[in-house]
């Protein structure tokens, strides 16, 4: 498959309807008629981008028409050296959530100890990764049925936390205001037995339409035309809503790549002609000119190396090579021009340095090589993470809400951070907060705020001040202790002062 046979790839289709949450399953049925093959659009580009992004890429389909013998194939994966890069400068530490309150802090434990016994970190990391490949990334988060309190302290969370591939999963907005989720799908396929015996490819569809799941088995891979009351094999009731959370990278839901890929397609096109050339010179054709060889001629010349050619005046012979190298100096100018141009288009650094010194460093370094650029890229994508990440808490929340685990933490009192360049110039964010403290008109926590070299500025504050209270009253306890042994030492054997020091202080008032 190349570019070409897509129709597009300028981001991913949102899918809309105009059912509600209360439709029935038979309306249900028909919708699902009309969003499947909206999606089976979109799945289409995203299992496209995978492969690409996993080197599946044309060039190693790449047909050479002239002396196809010298067909170096050589690819430069900068789809995946991107996305790395992106994800890892982006969400490379795991999403810190701040509590505002301090009555909060023993709910929060519960919750952040769920997530961990859920891996969510890691989860994390597979979703942004799609959400960089793919536009798009889905997680679901699922209420386990017959859950007890006792089972928390066993280790076990009362959710589980799932990462759905973006190629079966699809959500479906309202077309009305305010755009709401409807209900969310997630398919996969096994294999199994009809009805006569043979064995065959189900399909097997997950619907959560409110606080309902239905599930449907339909015959084939694309067996969505056939769906009907027949293929329901399954109906629950789900405790809330659609537990199926999309994540976009973006306004146009494409990949981090996803515009650069003619770029990476030229580059791979000129670094496997660069390589190819070079093959081909070595591999010259030898000429004979006003020369007739045999093939024993032939085989005497790859026996000794060289040969004696008899020419007459008339018609010199003469022996040539056929070769014509391609200008390294304008493949060299083409390559750096290329990779720049994908640099630009992506907002990834440039990983040449410059030369001849300079004396700018810090900040200037960071934008002068396209770290602001990475930065910016970053900051983008968190408005999105953060509106998927508020939609896991508040299914995690009323899970943990509803067999008792926690009672009173709200949503909106959970800040949602994410831990980036909080030590870079740490110098000068240090030396920036001793000076604005030092100025006694801003607290602590509003220092360190304005400093940025930490996210939960309040229990960092409340952590310091604690230690150094305590430090304080250590240090009374000590020079108190000091005091009363040194008044200790000046008494006599009987308990009595010496009177040393008391007689010369007298002697000095009398005087």
């Amino acid at each position: 498959m190349s570019v070409n046979d897509i129709i597009d790839l300028t981001g991913r289709v949102e899918i809309t309807t105009g059912l509600t949450t209360s439709a029935t399953v038979e309306s249900l049925i028909e919708d699902l008629k009309l969003t499947l093959p909206r999606h089976g659009q979109n799945a289409i580009r995203i299992t496209y981008l995978v492969d690409y992004w996993k080197g599946k890429q044309p060039i190693l389909d790449r047909v050479k028409e002239v002396r196809e013998d010298i067909d170096h194939k050589v690819l430069i994966n900068l789809a995946q050296s991107s996305t790395r890069q992106i994800t890892g400068y982006t969400f490379g530490k795991p999403i810190e959530l701040i509590h505002k309150k301090d009555n909060d802090a023993d709910e929060m434990e519960v919750l952040n100890n769920c997530f961990t016994l859920e891996d969510k970190d890691l989860i994390d990391a597979e979703i942004f990764t799609d959400m960089s490949v793919c536009g798009l990334g889905f997680r679901a988060i699922i209420p386990l049925k017959g859950y007890d309190t006792k089972d928390y302290e066993l280790g076990v969370s009362p959710f589980t936390l799932t990462r759905l591939d973006p190629s079966t999963t699809f959500v479906v907005y309202s077309t009305g205001i305010p755009k709401k989720v409807v209900y969310g799908v997630a398919y996969h396929y096994e294999e199994g037995y009809n009805d006569k015996g043979q064995v065959v490819n189900f399909t097997i569809y997950n619907v959560y339409l409110g606080k309902k799941q239905y599930q449907f088995k339909v015959e084939g891979v694309n067996g969505y035309t056939d769906l009907n009351t027949d293929n329901l094999i399954n109906q629950f009731n789900a405790l809330y809503e659609c537990p199926i959370i999309e994540y976009r990278n973006n306004m146009s839901m494409m990949g981090d790549w996803e515009p650069a890929i003619s770029i990476i397609d030229a580059i791979n096109v000129v670094g496997s002609d660069s390589v190819n050339d070079i093959v081909q010179f070595v591999q010259s054709l030898l000429v004979f000119l006003n020369a007739e060889l045999g093939q024993d001629d032939i085989d005497l010349l790859k026996t000794n190396k060289m040969f004696s050619l008899i020419s007459s005046k008339e018609l010199p012979a003469d022996v040539k090579y056929i070769a014509q190298q391609v200008d390294s100096a304008s493949v060299a100018f083409l390559t750096e021009w290329l990779e720049g141009m994908f640099d630009t288009v992506v907002g990834i650094p440039d990983r040449k340095s410059r030369g001849g010194g300079g004396g700018d460093t810090g900040e200037a370094v960071k934008l002068r090589d396209g770290w602001g650029d990475l930065e910016i890229v970053a900051r983008n994508k968190e408005p999105y993470v953060s509106k998927g990440e508020r939609e896991t808490l508040k299914f995690a929340i009323m899970t943990l809400m509803t067999y008792n685990l926690i009672k009173d933490l709200k949503i909106y009192d959970i800040e949602i951070k994410y831990s980036r360049n909080k030590s870079d110039n740490l110098l000068v964010k240090t030396q920036s907060y001793s000076t604005l403290v030092t100025t006694k008109t801003l607290t602590p926590e509003d220092a360190i705020v304005i400093c940025d070299f930490t996210n939960d500025a309040k229990e960092t504050a409340a952590k310091g001040k604690a230690y150094w209270d305590e430090e304080k009253k250590i240090e009374l306890e000590q020079e108190k202790e000091q005091v009363n042994q040194a008044l200790g030492s000046q008494d006599g054997p009987q308990g009595t002062s010496s009177g040393t020091t008391g007689d010369k202080i007298n002697e000095n008032n009398g005087n």
